[in-house]
C-alpha cells in the first residue's frame, strides 16, 4: 500500500510540477539534453528526434514518462535532479522526495548506469547538509534575538513598525508637457528643472517592516538615525525567518559591520559566511551550504547591520573584474560591495542598514529601495513611558508621561525610541534624587540627557534591573551629578580615553584583555560597557565589550576632548572640523560618528560648566573655556559660509540649538533663506530650525523642497518668530499634511509667501488652507500650482481670496481644470475689486487644454481701509492673460461676453493660440464694447498679410484703435493698443515740469499741437508689392498723426516704388522707420525720391545697418536733410543720386559719408554740386579717398560760388566736410589735414587756390611737405585775399621756414602765419625766430608759444626795397612774445642783435621757468635801447632778489612804459622799496601786474600798494594769487575812491593773512565800498574772496553804474540764493557784459530764475559759467529760454548744477551757433541730454570742446554723439569719462566716429 501511495505521489508530482520541468530541461546545454534523450527506447526515439526546439523536447520527455509508469518516470526523474543544472531549491527537494521511494525491475528495457547511481546518491546528502544548516541558523537567531530583547521595555511589534520606502513615480501628462517645455529652455535653468525634477518625481509609501523581505530578489537599504532601533529590527526579522513567516527565503545570513573591522586581509565568500556567522560542522556542510548558496542565490537573504560602523568604504561594484569565485579571497570592502551591490549573487534578497549620511557611499543600484524607518508618533511615546513606569503605581505612571508631554524639546527627542528610553531613564533618576514633585528643569539638549543619564548610570550599585529601580525609588535620595562624576571622575577619564580611541580606530568592539580588570568591573557593574562576542580575522572567538550604545561612546569621547589635558589643542581642532558630517561622496570615509560633534558644542551651555570643570584636572577651567571658545569660532565660521547644503545646515542648526548659545544661533540664522532640499527633516531638526530663526531675528524663507517629514511635526514651525516664506514641492504632502500646516500658518504673524506646489493637494487639503490664510495678515504671495485641485473645487474657495487681507499673488496652474470650469472661474474672478491680474496659460507643446498657469495678482491691502478709501468713480485696472491654450474662434464669443459684464479689463493677452486673421477680427469687434480696454496682444495666432491690412484699415477707421505691433507680417508678434476713452486731458495749471518738458523739437511741437498719433508698427517682415500698395492705401485714411515702420524687413525695388507713390497722399504720415532694412541701393534711392516727390518729407536717413527713418512735416518743409550712408554707391548711383537732387531746392545738409564713393564718385559729385540747391553742408567722411579726391574737394571752393569751407582729412579718421552759405559769401576757407600731398598734387592745389579770389583761410597741416615742395609754397603768397595761414607738424625745417619768410618778404601780405612742429623748443625756436627776423623786415608780431610760432606780417610795401639781409633794414617788429617752458633765459641772447635793430618794439612778453641772470642781464641790457617800449610782460618759476632788483631799475629807463607785469616774482621787502619808489616815476604806466607773486612781509605789502596806488591815472591793477595784508588792503580801498579811470581791477584768489574773522570782514566790505569811485570799471574779478552775502550787497550799489561792465567773476565768494537774486537785478544795467562767472556759490532757484529772464537782454555775452550751483530743474527751463538770445555764446559751463534735467538747455544750444566749449559733467545727466545735443551739435559749426563727464549716459546715447561728429568738423575733444559705458561699446563708439 505504501508502495503504491508513492508511484502515485510520483506521478501526481511530475503532473503539478509539469511545467516548471520543463522550463529546467529546456534551458540544459546540449549534452545534458542528449543524456536525457537516451533514457527513451530506440523505437519511440524517432519521434523525439524530430524534434528541433529545446522546449518542444522538454515537453515530449516529460509527456512520455508520465504516461509510461512510476517506476520507469521515477527513474527518470533521479537523473534529471542528478543532470541538471540550476533547478530550483523546492523542484528539487520535491522531486527527489517522491523518487527516492520508487522501486521496480524495468527488466531488459532499461539498464541504469552505476555511475549514475553514484551521483544520485551523492546528492542527496548535499541537501541534508543545508537543511541541517538552515535549521541550526533558525536556532542562532532565535537565540540572539531572545539575548537582544531580554531588557526591552516593551515587545517589538513589526507590523505596526513602519518604514517610508521612497520610489520615482511616472509624471503625470501635465508634468510631462511641463518638462518638455523645461528641457527646450536655456542651459541655464537645466540645473534648476533638474532639482525640481528630483523633488517631484519621489514618492513615499508607508510600509512594515515585515514587508522588507516578503519579496525576493530585491535589495533594500534602511537608514535610521542612531537610536532608531535599526540592529533590533533586523534580529526581529532574523526571528520571524527563524518562525518560517518568508518561507520563500531557505537561507538568512545576518552579518554586522562592526565584526568585520578586525579583517585586514582578502577573504573569501566562504570565509565571510562561516567565520563571522554560523560556522559549519564540517568541510562537506561548508561545501554543501556553499554550492546552495551560489546556485540558489533567489533563496538566500544577507542582512548587514550597521553600515556606519564599518571603517572602510565600499568600492565601486561596477569595478569587479572577472568571474565571481566564492572561494577566492578578495579584499573586504569589494566582497562587501559587490555582495551589497548585487554583482555577486544578484538574485538574492538584501538588506543593509545604516545611518542616513552614509547612504551615499553604498551601491548605486537602479533596483534598491530606500526606507527610512520612522520614529514614535506621540501616542507611541505615550505607550511606551507607560511601559516603562507599569511597575509604579498609576499616578507615578501619568507623571512621567505628563513630564515628558509638557516639555517640547524632550517630547520631539522622544520621536527616537533610543532617545525616549533615555529620557525616561532620565526621569526615573531625577524622580529617584529629588523625588516625584521635583522642580528642577527638565534637561533642554541632548548633551544635557546625557549627563543625566550617565549620572543615573553611574548611581547603580547592581545592575540595571526593574525591581532594583524600584527600591531605589523609595529609598534615600541620590547624589547631584556633580556628586556622582565627582566619585567616579577617574574611571570615567579611562572610559572616555578608551572611547575615543575607538572611535579614532573606527572600532566598536574591544578586546576584553584591552581594559584593565577594574575598569571592566566598573563598565559592567554600571552598564555603561556590555559583554559581546568577538570574531577574529581567522574566525575564533573571544570575550569582548562595547558601549552600551555608540552615542555613549560618542559621549564620553566628547568628555574626553573637552576635558582631558592629554589632548593637545593641535589634536583638539582637528577633531572639530565637522567633515565627518559633512563630507563629499568622492571623499573617503573618516570617523563613524553622528553625535560627537552635537556633544561638544552641548558643552558650551552655561549647565555643563561645573560637569566639565568637574571631570578636568590642573587648570581646568582655563582649559575648557578655550575650548569652547574654540568651538564657537568654527561654529561662526560656518556660519558665514553661503554655501551650505541642506544637511549641513540642519547639522550647524543642531549644533547651534545644542549650545543654547543665542548669539550664535543669530549668527548661524542670518541669511535670507534656507534651503533644506531632498532630505528627512526629523522633529529635532525642525526644533533646531526653529531655534536659530527665531534667534536670528531676521526675514527668513524655509525651503523644504522635496523633504520626507512628519505632519505633526509642523507644530514645531510655530516657534519660528521671522519666517517669511514658506516653502513645500514634493508629491509627498497631501490633504492631511495641508490641514496640519493650516493650524500652524495663522501662528506665523510675519508669513508673507507660502508655496505648496507639486504636491497631492485636492480641493479638501486646499480649502482647508485657504481658510487658514485669512488668519495670516501679511500674506502676500500664494502658489498651490501643480497639485489635484479641480476647478468644480476651485470655485468653492476661490471667494476666499479677495478676503485674505494683503494678498497680492496666487498661483494656481498645473491642477486639474477644464475648458467650462476655468472659464467660470475666471468670469468669477474678473469682477473682484481687488484683482489686477488673471493669468491662463496652457501646455500647447502638448496640442491640449492643460492649464500650466495659472496666477491671480491682486491689489495689495494693508487694511480694508484702503478699499473704502478708493475712488468711488475708478474702477480697477485688469489685466486678462489667456495664452498657449489653443483657443479657438468658437470660444471668442463666450470669452468676450464674459468680458462686457464689467468695463475694468484693460489688457487682453491671447497670444499662441489659434484664432487666425478673421478670429482675431472678430476679437476686436467684440471688444468694441470695451470701453476701458488699453491693449490687446494676439501674438502668434496665424495672423498673416490678409490680417495685417484688415488691421490697418481697421486702425484708419477706428479712433480708440492707436497703436499696431507686429512682426513676421503679424504671424509672431501682435500688439494693438488702444486710447483710453475715459482719460481726461491734464490741465496746464497741473501739469509738472517733468511733463512741461516733453517737447524736445520744439518745432515739431508748434506744428503737431495736439493731434491723435498713431502707429503701425509691422517688423522682420518681407512685404510684396502687392501687400505694400494695399496697406498704403488703408493706412493713407488714417485720421491724425501716423507713424509708419517697417523695420528689419525686406523689401524689393518694386515694394519700395510703391510705397514712394503712395507717400505723397498719406497726408498724416508723421515718421517713416525703415531701421535694418535689407534693400538694393536702387531701393535706398526710390527713397530719396521723397524729397522731390513730397513736399512734407524734412529728413531722409537711411543705411543698411542701422538707424533709417523719412521724417515728415505737417503741411510743406522749408528745409530738410538727406543721410544716405554705408551703401557703397558707386558712379551710377551718385550720377543718379545727383539727378534725384537737382530739382530739389530744400536740401540743407546731404550726408554721404562711409559709402565708399572714392576719388571717382566725388569727382563726379563736385561736378554737379554747383547744380545743387544745398544750404548748410555735405558730408562725405570715410569714403576711401586719395588725393586726387581731396583736390576734386578743394576745387568746389572755386567752382562753387555758395561753398564758404572746405575741411579735409585723410588720416586713419577720414573727414570731408563741405560748407555752405546762401548770403554772398566774401570768405572762403580751406583745410587740408593729413593729406600728404606730392609736389605735382601741390602743383595742382597752388592753381586751385589762385582760381579762388575769396579765399581767406587756408590751412595745410600733418601733410609731410617735402623740401622740393618749397618752390611751390613760394606762390602762396601770390594769393591776394589771404589773410591766415595754418601749417602744423608738416616736417618744415628750419632752413625751408626761413626761406619761405624770406620768399614773402619781397610781397607785402598782411598775413597772420601759424607753423608748429615738434622741434619748436628751446634754443632751436629762438634761432629760427632771429633768423626769420632777419630775413622779413615785414614781421609786425612774433610770438612762440610752446611749439607753436606765430608771425602778424605789416604788409608795409615801403620796406620790399630794403636789403633783407642789411643790418640797416628798418623792423616792423613791434611784439615779441615767448611762452615755452624749455626756453632758458640765456637762449635769449641769440636775438640781442635783431632786437637792437628793433625801434619800434613795444611790447616784450616772456613766460619762462627760468630768466635767470643771463637772460636778466640780456632783458635789462636790450630795455635801454628800446626807447618805444610800452609793454612789459614777465613772468617766471624762479627768481633771485638781484634779478628782480636789476629789472625794477632798468624800468626807469623805460619812460614811456604803460603797462608792467611781474608774475611769479620773489620779491623781498627791499624789491618792494624799489618798486614803490620806481613805479610813481613812470609817467605814462596805465596798468600794473603783479599776480602770483610772493616773498614780502606785511610792510613790503604796505609799500608795494603804495607804489601801485600812487600811479595815476592807472587803468588796470592785476594781484591774483598773492598775499595782501589788511593794512595793505585798506591803503588799497582809500586809494580806489579816487581812482576815476580804472576799468579793469583783479584781485582773485587774494590772502589776507589769519586773523580776527570779524576785522577781516570789515576790511573786505571796506575793500567793496571804496569801488564807488570807479564809474568807468569794464572788468572786475573778485573770485575766491569771501564777500558773503554782505560783500555782495555792498558791490552791486555800484553795479547798475558799470554801463561799460563786460567781465564780472564772482566765483566761489559765498554767495548764497537771496543776495544772487539781487545781484542778477542788478546785472541788468550792464547791456554790453561779455563774461559772466557765478560758480562755486549757493545760487538756488530765485537767483537762476531771474538770470534767466536777463539774458535775453545780455545779447554779447561769451563767457557763461554757473557751475557748482544749485539749479533746479525750473531754473534750467529757465536759463534754456535766455540762452537762445546769446548769439556770440562761445563758452558755456554748467557743470554739477544739481539737476539731470537739461535736455532743454542742451536744446536751446542750437541757437548759440559760435559755441565753443560746453560743459555739463558732473550732473547724472542722461540719455535724453544726449540725444539733443546730437541733434544740436551740427549747428554749433565752431565746437571744439564737449565735456559731460560723470553723467548717466549709456550706448545709446554715447552712439548718437558719435554719428553727430560726421556732420562736426571742428570739435577736438568729447569727454564721456565716468558714463556707464563699457570698455567694449566704448571701442564700438570709436568705430562708429570713424565710420
Amino acid at each position: 500500500m505504501e508502495n503504491t501511495d508513492s508511484e502515485d505521489g510520483v506521478l501526481s508530482v511530475l503532473e503539478q510540477q509539469s511545467l516548471n520541468l520543463v522550463e529546467v530541461i529546456s534551458a540544459q546545454r546540449p549534452h545534458v539534453l542528449d543524456q536525457l534523450q537516451n533514457q527513451v527506447e530506440g523505437s519511440v526515439r524517432d519521434q523525439l528526434l524530430q524534434l528541433t526546439s529545446p522546449r518542444d523536447k522538454a515537453a515530449w520527455l516529460v509527456d512520455h514518462f508520465h504516461n509510461v509508469g512510476p517506476v520507469e518516470c521515477g527513474r527518470f526523474l533521479e537523473i534529471v535532479c542528478m543532470c541538471c543544472e540550476d533547478m530550483p531549491m523546492f523542484l528539487e527537494s520535491q522531486l527527489m522526495s517522491v523518487s527516492g521511494f520508487v522501486t521496480g525491475d524495468v527488466g531488459n528495457q532499461h539498464q541504469t548506469k552505476r555511475s549514475t547511481t553514484v551521483q544520485i546518491s551523492a546528492k542527496r546528502p548535499r541537501l541534508d547538509h543545508v537543511q541541517s544548516y538552515t535549521d541550526e541558523t533558525k536556532s542562532l537567531l532565535l537565540q540572539k534575538h531572545k539575548s537582544f530583547t531580554k531588557n526591552v521595555v516593551s515587545e517589538v511589534r513589526l507590523d505596526e513598525t513602519l518604514v517610508s520606502l521612497r520610489r520615482r513615480i511616472v509624471p503625470r501628462g501635465r508634468d510631462k508637457a511641463a518638462r518638455v517645455q523645461v528641457t527646450t529652455s536655456a542651459s541655464s535653468s537645466s540645473s534648476s528643472s533638474d532639482l525640481q525634477d528630483s523633488e517631484e518625481a519621489c514618492v513615499e509609501d508607508r510600509v512594515a517592516v515585515t514587508s522588507l523581505l516578503k519579496t525576493t530578489g530585491q535589495a533594500t537599504v534602511l537608514l535610521g538615525v542612531a537610536g532608531s532601533g535599526k540592529t533590533l529590527l533586523v534580529y526581529s526579522l532574523g526571528q520571524r525567518w527563524a518562525q518560517d513567516a518568508y518561507p520563500a527565503l531557505k537561507l538568512l545570513f545576518l552579518l554586522e559591520f562592526r565584526q568585520l573591522n578586525a579583517v585586514s586581509r582578502p577573504i573569501s565568500l566562504k570565509d565571510l559566511l562561516f567565520r563571522f556567522f554560523l560556522p559549519a560542522e564540517s568541510d562537506d556542510q561548508a561545501e554543501a551550504v556553499l554550492d546552495y548558496v551560489v546556485s540558489n542565490p533567489e533563496k538566500v537573504c544577507f542582512i548587514f547591520d550597521g553600515y556606519d560602523e564599518f571603517r572602510g568604504k565600499f568600492a565601486n561594484p561596477g569595478d569587479l573584474r572577472g568571474a565571481f569565485d566564492p572561494r577566492c579571497p578578495l579584499p573586504v570592502a569589494e566582497l562587501l560591495s559587490g555582495l551589497c551591490g548585487q554583482k555577486i549573487l544578484p538574485r538574492c534578497t538584501l538588506l543593509v542598514t545604516c545611518r542616513p549620511r552614509d547612504v551615499t557611499d553604498l551601491f548605486d543600484s537602479s533596483g534598491c529601495r530606500i526606507g527610512e524607518l520612522l520614529g514614535f508618533e506621540q501616542e507611541h511615546i505615550r505607550e511606551y513611558v507607560r511601559h516603562y513606569f507599569q511597575k509604579r503605581d498609576e499616578a507615578l505612571k501619568e507623571l512621567a508621561v505628563s513630564n515628558l508631554t509638557s516639555s517640547r524639546h524632550l517630547l520631539t527627542m522622544c520621536h527616537v525610541p533610543a532617545l525616549c528610553h533615555l529620557c525616561c531613564v532620565c526621569l526615573e533618576h531625577l524622580f529617584a534624587r529629588e523625588g516625584p514633585s521635583t522642580t528642577t528643569p527638565l534637561p533642554a539638549t541632548l548633551t544635557q540627557i546625557y549627563f543625566q543619564i550617565l549620572a543615573a548610570f553611574l548611581s547603580r550599585r547592581t545592575p540595571p534591573a526593574r525591581d532594583g529601580a524600584a527600591s531605589r525609588m523609595s529609598g534615600a535620595r541620590l547624589d547631584s551629578v556633580t556628586q556622582v562624576l565627582a566619585k567616579h571622575a577617574g574611571l570615567l577619564r579611562e572610559l572616555g580615553r578608551l572611547a575615543l580611541e575607538g572611535l579614532e580606530e573606527s572600532r566598536i568592539v574591544f578586546a576584553a584583555e584591552r581594559l584593565r580588570p577594574e575598569l571592566a568591573e566598573f563598565g559592567s557593574r554600571t552598564g555603561l560597557l556590555c559583554p559581546v562576542e568577538l570574531t577574529l580575522e581567522d574566525g575564533e572567538r573571544q570575550p569582548g565589550v562595547s558601549f552600551m550604545h555608540l552615542t555613549m561612546q560618542e559621549f564620553l569621547a566628547g568628555l574626553h576632548l573637552m576635558t582631558s589635558a592629554e589632548v593637545s589643542d593641535t589634536q583638539f581642532k582637528k577633531k572639530l572640523t565637522l567633515k565627518t558630517q559633512w563630507r563629499a561622496k568622492n571623499e573617503p570615509k573618516t570617523v563613524f560618528t553622528d553625535s560627537l560633534q552635537l556633544y561638544l558644542c552641548g558643552f558650551l551651555a552655561s549647565t555643563c560648566t561645573p560637569y566639565l570643570i568637574q571631570l578636568a584636572s590642573g587648570g581646568a577651567k582655563h582649559m575648557v573655556q578655550k575650548r569652547r571658545t574654540h568651538v564657537v569660532k568654527v561654529l561662526e565660521s560656518f556660519a558665514g559660509s553661503a554655501n551650505l547644503s541642506g544637511p549641513k545646515m540642519v547639522e550647524l542648526c543642531r549644533c547651534a540649538h545644542e549650545s543654547q548659545d543665542v548669539q550664535l544661533a543669530a549668527k548661524v540664522g542670518s541669511r535670507q533663506c534656507f534651503e533644506l532640499r531632498n532630505i528627512r527633516v526629523t522633529p529635532v531638526d525642525l526644533e533646531a530650525l526653529a531655534f536659530v530663526v527665531s534667534a536670528a531675528g531676521e526675514s527668513i524663507a524655509l525651503d523644504f523642497g522635496g523633504c520626507s517629514m512628519e505632519p505633526e511635526s509642523l507644530d514645531l514651525l510655530d516657534g519660528c518668530r521671522n519666517v517669511e516664506a514658506l516653502i513645500f514641492r514634493s508629491r509627498k504632502y497631501d490633504d492631511v499634511f495641508a490641514e496640519m500646516l493650516s493650524a500652524v500658518i495663522p501662528k506665523l504673524q510675519t508669513l508673507k509667501r507660502l508655496h505648496l506646489t507639486s504636491a497631492n493637494l485636492t480641493e479638501v487639503g486646499a480649502a482647508t488652507l485657504v481658510q487658514a490664510l485669512k488668519n495670516c495678515p501679511l500674506i502676500e504671495h500664494v502658489d498651490l500650482s501643480n497639485n489635484n485641485i479641480t476647478d468644480r473645487s476651485l470655485e468653492k474657495i476661490m471667494d476666499t481670496f479677495p478676503q485674505v487681507s494683503n494678498l497680492k499673488t496666487v498661483l494656481l496652474g498645473r491642477n486639474i481644470y477644464t475648458w467650462n470650469g476655468l472659464f467660470r472661474l475666471v468670469k468669477m474672478m474678473m469682477t473682484c475689486d481687488t484683482l489686477q491680474l488673471v493669468l491662463v496659460k496652457g501646455a500647447s507643446v502638448t496640442k491640449t487644454e492643460e492649464v500650466h498657469e495659472f496666477n491671480l495678482h491682486f491689489i495689495g491691502r494693508k487694511s480694508e481701509s484702503n478699499l473704502n478709501n478708493l475712488d468711488q468713480d475708478s474702477e480697477t485696472s485688469k489685466t486678462l492673460v489667456w495664452t498657449d491654450y489653443n483657443l479657438s474662434v468658437p470660444r471668442l464669443k463666450d470669452l468676450c461676453d464674459a468680458l462686457k459684464s464689467y468695463q475694468g479689463l484693460t489688457k487682453l493677452n491671447l497670444s499662441r493660440n489659434w484664432l487666425g486673421n478673421q478670429g482675431v477680427m472678430k476679437l476686436l469687434k467684440l471688444l468694441s464694447a470695451l470701453g476701458t480696454i488699453q491693449e490687446v496682444i494676439v501674438s502668434e495666432n496665424g495672423v498673416d498679410m490678409d490680417g495685417m491690412v484688415l488691421i490697418a484699415d481697421l486702425l484708419s477707421k477706428d479712433t480708440g484703435l492707436s497703436q499696431v505691433d507686429a512682426s513676421d507680417c503679424g504671424g509672431k508678434g501682435l500688439v494693438l493698443k488702444f486710447l483710453p476713452r475715459k482719460s481726461k486731458p491734464i490741465p496746464a495749471s497741473q501739469q509738472t515740469q517733468s511733463q512741461m518738458r516733453k517737447r524736445l523739437d520744439s518745432e515739431d511741437t508748434k506744428q503737431q499741437g495736439d493731434q491723435l498719433r498713431k502707429t503701425f508698427c509691422l517688423k522682420h517682415s518681407t512685404i510684396q508689392p502687392a501687400n505694400m500698395d494695399r496697406l498704403c492705401k488703408k493706412l493713407k485714411h488714417c485720421p491724425g498723426m501716423l507713424n509708419l515702420d517697417f523695420s528689419f524687413g525686406t523689401f524689393e525695388d518694386n515694394t519700395i516704388n510703391k510705397l514712394v507713390k503712395n507717400l505723397p497722399s498719406m497726408m498724416g504720415l508723421h515718421l517713416l522707420s525703415l531701421s535694418h532694412v535689407q534693400m538694393s541701393t536702387d531701393g535706398a534711392l526710390l527713397l530719396v525720391r521723397s524729397l522731390t516727390d513730397c513736399p512734407r518729407v524734412k529728413a531722409v536717413e537711411l543705411r543698411p545697418r542701422g538707424e533709417a527713418f523719412i521724417k515728415f512735416w505737417e503741411l510743406k518743409a522749408e528745409h530738410a536733410t538727406c543721410k544716405l550712408t554705408q551703401y557703397k554707391l558707386n558712379s551710377r548711383n551718385v550720377k543718379k543720386l545727383s539727378e534725384i537732387l537737382e530739382p530739389c531746392a530744400r536740401i540743407s545738409d546731404l550726408d554721404l559719408s562711409s559709402n565708399r564713393l572714392q576719388d571717382e564718385g566725388v569727382e563726379i559729385l563736385m561736378d554737379w554740386l554747383p547744380k545743387l540747391r544745398i544750404g548748410n553742408s555735405v558730408n562725405l567722411n570715410d569714403n576711401g579717398l586719395t588725393q586726387a579726391g581731396a583736390l576734386h574737394l578743394a576745387n568746389s571752393i572755386s567752382t562753387c560760388e555758395k561753398v564758404a569751407a572746405v575741411n579735409v582729412s585723410l588720416g586713419d579718421e577720414e573727414k570731408s566736410l563741405i560748407r555752405f552759405m546762401q548770403e554772398s559769401v566774401q570768405e572762403k576757407s580751406l583745410s587740408l589735414r593729413e593729406c600728404h600731398f606730392r609736389p605735382e598734387d601741390l602743383q595742382k592745389l597752388v592753381e586751385i587756390l589762385c582760381r579762388c579770389p575769396k579765399l581767406v583761410n587756408l590751412e595745410l597741416s600733418y601733410n609731410t611737405l617735402h623740401n622740393e615742395s618749397l618752390s611751390i609754397l613760394k606762390r602762396l603768397a601770390q594769393l591776394c585775399a589771404l589773410q591766415n595761414l595754418e601749417m602744423r607738424k608738416n616736417g618744415l625745417c628750419p632752413d625751408v621756414i626761413e626761406e619761405l619768410f624770406q620768399n614773402i618778404s619781397h610781397y607785402h601780405p598782411q598775413w597772420t602765419i601759424r607753423i608748429e612742429e615738434e622741434w619748436m623748443s628751446k634754443e632751436a625756436v629762438v634761432v629760427l625766430v632771429a633768423d626769420c627776423l632777419k630775413v622779413n623786415a615785414n614781421i609786425k608780431e612774433i610770438g612762440v608759444t610752446n611749439t607753436l610760432l606765430t608771425v602778424s606780417l605789416s604788409g608795409n610795401a615801403n620796406l620790399a626795397n630794403h636789403s633783407a639781409h642789411s643790418v640797416d633794414t628798418p623792423s616792423s617788429l613791434t611784439s615779441i612774445r615767448f611762452a615755452n617752458s624749455e626756453i632758458m633765459g640765456h637762449h635769449l641772447v641769440l636775438l640781442k642783435p635783431v632786437l637792437s635793430a628793433s625801434s619800434l618794439l613795444q611790447e616784450i612778453d616772456l613766460s619762462l621757468k627760468n630768466i635767470g641772470i643771463d637772460g636778466t642781464e640780456f632783458l635789462t641790457s636790450t630795455m635801454q635801447n628800446l626807447r618805444n617800449l610800452r609793454k612789459l610782460s614777465l613772468y617766471t618759476e624762479q627768481s633771485s632778489e638781484d634779478e628782480v632788483l636789476s629789472i625794477i631799475a632798468a624800468l626807469q629807463g623805460c619812460p614811456n612804459l604803460e603797462s608792467i607785469s611781474l608774475g611769479g616774482y620773489i620779491i623781498s621787502d627791499e624789491g618792494a622799496m624799489a618798486l614803490r619808489r620806481v613805479l610813481p616815476s613812470l609817467p605814462h604806466i596805465k596798468s600794473i601786474g603783479l599776480s602770483q607773486g610772493s616773498g614780502w612781509s606785511p610792510q613790503g605789502a604796505l609799500a608795494l600798494i603804495m607804489g601801485v596806488v600812487q600811479c595815476s591815472p592807472l587803468e588796470s591793477i592785476r594781484l591774483d594769487h598773492i598775499v595782501l595784508f589788511p593794512n595793505a588792503v585798506i591803503c588799497l580801498a582809500q586809494w580806489l575812491q579816487q581812482m576815476t579811470f580804472l576799468k579793469s581791477l583783479r584781485l582773485n584768489r587774494i590772502s589776507m593773512g589769519t586773523g580776527d574773522p570779524e576785522e577781516l570782514s570789515n576790511t573786505v566790505l571796506s575793500l567793496m565800498a571804496s569801488l564807488q569811485g570807479c564809474a568807468s570799471i569794464e572788468q572786475i574779478e573778485l573770485e575766491g574772496m569771501r564777500l558773503g552775502d554782505s560783500g555782495v550787497q555792498e558791490l552791486m550799489k555800484h553795479i547798475p553804474r558799470w554801463t561799460k561792465l563786460r567781465r564780472i567773476n564772482l566765483a566761489d565768494t559765498s554767495m548764497t540764493d537771496s543776495a544772487g537774486e539781487r545781484l542778477v537785478q542788478a546785472l541788468t544795467h550792464c547791456t554790453v557784459l561779455e563774461e559772466l562767472d557765478l560758480s562755486k556759490n549757493r545760487l538756488g532757484y530765485a537767483s537762476v530764475t531771474n538770470l534767466g529772464e536777463i539774458l535775453s537782454g545780455l545779447t554779447h555775452l561769451r563767457i557763461f559759467n554757473l557751475s557748482e550751483n544749485q539749479v533746479t530743474a525750473d531754473g534750467a527751463m529757465s536759463l534754456s529760454a535766455g540762452l537762445m538770445n546769446l548769439k556770440h555764446l562761445t563758452k558755456l559751463h554748467l557743470i554739477s548744477i544739481g539737476t539731470p534735467e537739461l535736455a532743454s538747455v542742451a536744446d536751446s544750444l542750437r541757437h548759440c551757433v559760435n559755441i565753443e566749449d560746453i560743459s555739463l559733467a558732473w550732473n547724472n545727466c542722461g540719455d535724453e541730454v544726449a540725444l539733443v545735443l546730437a541733434k544740436v551739435l551740427p549747428k554749433c559749426v565752431n565746437l571744439r570742446w564737449l565735456d559731460l563727464e560723470c553723467n548717466r549716459i549709456s550706448r545709446e546715447g554715447a552712439r548718437a554723439l558719435a554719428e553727430s561728429l560726421h556732420f562736426s568738423f571742428s570739435i577736438e575733444v568729447v569727454r564721456l569719462w565716468r558714463n556707464p559705458i563699457s570698455k567694449d561699446k566704448e571701442y564700438a563708439l570709436r568705430q562708429t566716429e570713424r565710420d
